[in-house]
């Protein structure tokens, strides 16, 4: 049976059937219930204990399906259920293809069959925890590790990104619908296309010099090559496809073009958060970087921008930026300028959090008496 913390969210716009269906699983499973495909939304985004749902599909204003096919776009891991007294073969086919429901379940539905099935739903849940908690030790490890790795080899095409992550995943908690782990993977590897193109196309569009038309196209190739490298790593495909589309306007996410499911929201956040500290290194404040993305219309989200502009639209931040030795660098750091060393070789990027490889790094090159001066960093002002 479910554990005290697994709830099941029940939805139906009629009160005589989640009245039963309560009466029925009393004492058996942690029911909440939702009368329409709104208030259903809303509880999944309070409430983070919910592990399954069942929903009804005939309700007016949202369809079941089309209350599913939300839930599995805003919360993934939440496992779903059809139940209706539709037996055509339509409902069925939409409430798969659009919700990618667990199990398809007819009406009137017995009590044994109807917690057999919910069992089952939790026991898919908490596979999907299991693995998820898998993916994030293992390839979240090898992720950080091929970063650092990157960031210390080519810091001119690599080191810079650790803005983009932290801003990313930001957005990411804030919007929902991605989660935290995939939107990390997908920012931090964002750039791995770097690799296939020519240096000289990354430092210009670093350092905000305008390409042509033919410099633009060749640089829009990182895109495509990032994302096939990655996703020949199982269990990736979802990080490819937000790498592989993130340099395409809002307009074409919102007129469907891209994976079979449109362009990810994800691709969407990387793409402004991309634009965003790319102003914001050139010397643009927060709240006139925020405008200017704003401005260009079909460009960027505007959910995206208006997340962006709570979290981030007025003023230029908290932090204290400051020299400091660098046996004093801690994770709570990232590089404020350029590192480069007395023959004047760039080491690490502006943006690039500090890490222990990083720290590791810098420590031998300062023993050598070989940096140019002591690394400018930015401080959160609460760990000051």
């Amino acid at each position: 049976m479910t554990g005290m913390s697994e709830k099941v969210l029940v939805v139906d716009d009629e009160p005589r059937v989640l009245d039963g269906i309560r009466r029925g699983l009393h004492g058996k499973l942690d029911i909440v219930t939702a009368s329409g495909g709104r208030e259903g939304l809303d509880i999944l985004a309070e409430d983070e204990n919910i592990a399954v749902v069942m929903s009804d599909m005939q309700m007016p204003n949202m369809s079941g399906a089309e209350f599913l096919a939300h839930v599995r776009q805003q919360f993934p891991n939440v496992v779903r259920l059809m139940l209706t007294g539709n037996n055509d073969q339509e409902t069925a086919k939409r409430a798969v293809n659009e919700g990618a429901v667990f199990r398809f379940l007819n009406k009137p539905c017995t009590r044994e069959g109807l917690v057999s099935a919910l069992d089952d739903a939790l026991s898919q849940s908490r596979l999907l925890k299991a693995e998820k908690d898998v993916l994030e030790r293992t390839l979240g490890a090898s992720v950080t590790v091929l970063a650092d790795i990157l960031a210390i080899a080519q810091p001119q095409n690599f080191g810079s990104v650790g803005k983009v992550v932290e801003l990313s995943t930001q957005l990411a908690n804030k919007l929902g619908g991605v989660e935290r782990w995939t939107m990390h993977a997908a920012a931090t590897l964002s750039t791995l296309g770097y690799l296939v193109i020519p240096d000289n196309l990354i430092e210009k569009r670093r350092n905000g010099v305008e390409l042509s038309t033919e410099e633009q196209a060749e640089y829009r190739k990182h895109a495509k090559a990032g994302a096939e490298m990655i996703r020949k790593i199982p269990r990736m495909d979802e990080v490819a496809d937000i790498v592989r589309y993130q340099e395409r306007a809002y307009k074409d996410r919102a007129n469907g073009s891209g994976t079979e499911n449109g362009i990810p929201l994800g691709a969407s956040i990387l793409h402004v958060a991309h634009s965003f500290i790319l102003m914001r290194n050139g010397g643009w404040s927060n709240s006139a970087s925020v405008q200017k993305l704003r401005a260009q219309k079909g460009q960027f989200d505007p959910d995206v921008i208006d997340a962006l502009e709570a979290l981030h639209g007025t003023g230029d931040g908290n932090a204290i930026v400051k020299r400091v030795p660098v046996s004093d660098l801690n994770d709570d750091m990232t590089i404020a300028e350029d590192i480069r060393t007395v023959e004047g070789v760039l080491i690490v990027c502006k943006g690039q959090p500090i890490t222990s490889a990083v720290q590791r790094h810098l420590q031998k090159l300062d023993d050598l008496d070989s940096l140019e001066a002591n690394p400018l960093v930015e401080i959160n002002d609460s760990n000051e």
